[in-house]
């Protein structure tokens, strides 16, 4: 059986992302702050409030009264970006210095993006939360949940158009 040389390149991609995604399951609020502690920062800065961190729980807004924690960290979106950056930054690449150079570059890209962006859809999600709880009687998990979805897919689209232009 022969192997396409051009898929090898890949195979670091596959590895990180399997052992991020591992890791995340294993992973502590205390483990995650890199990625909490500025999303709350921004969330902060964005909403004029003050936060809280809870030890081993997570950040709370009192003023908001909601806590951003695990679940909101945004760590998905990291790999997901990860992935996008990588195929679109690496696929034309076939020299291994720099493609090994490039996977740095995409983890630093996906770390700014995912902040950026995860920041956002909490600080969209919180306003139209209270919209939908004075309006509907039912919970807002799912409206919480779709917002999200729709938020992250809209600019992993953008974000994947542009470097597809620019990277043609």
């Amino acid at each position: 059986m022969k192997i396409n040389i051009k898929y090898i390149k890949y195979f670091p991609l596959v590895l990180i992302v399997v052992i991020l995604k591992y890791w995340y399951i294993i992973a502590s609020i205390d483990d995650l702050k890199f990625i909490l502690a500025p999303v709350s920062l921004i969330i902060s800065l964005i909403l004029f409030t003050d936060f809280v961190y809870l030890e081993a729980e997570a950040y709370y807004f009192p003023d908001l009264n909601i806590l951003i924690n695990k679940s909101c960290s945004g760590f998905n979106l990291f790999v997901i970006s990860f992935v996008l950056f990588c195929v679109v930054l690496i696929r034309r690449e076939k020299r291994p210095i720099f493609i090994v150079l490039k996977y740095f570059i995409c983890i630093a890209l996906a770390l700014v993006f995912s902040l950026l962006t995860n920041s956002f859809r909490i600080s969209i999600s919180i306003p139209l939360g209270k919209i939908y709880d004075n309006l509907f009687v039912l919970g807002n998990e799912y409206f919480h949940l779709s917002i999200g979805v729709i938020i992250n897919l809209f600019f992993l689209v953008v974000v994947y158009i542009i470097m597809e232009k620019i990277f043609k």
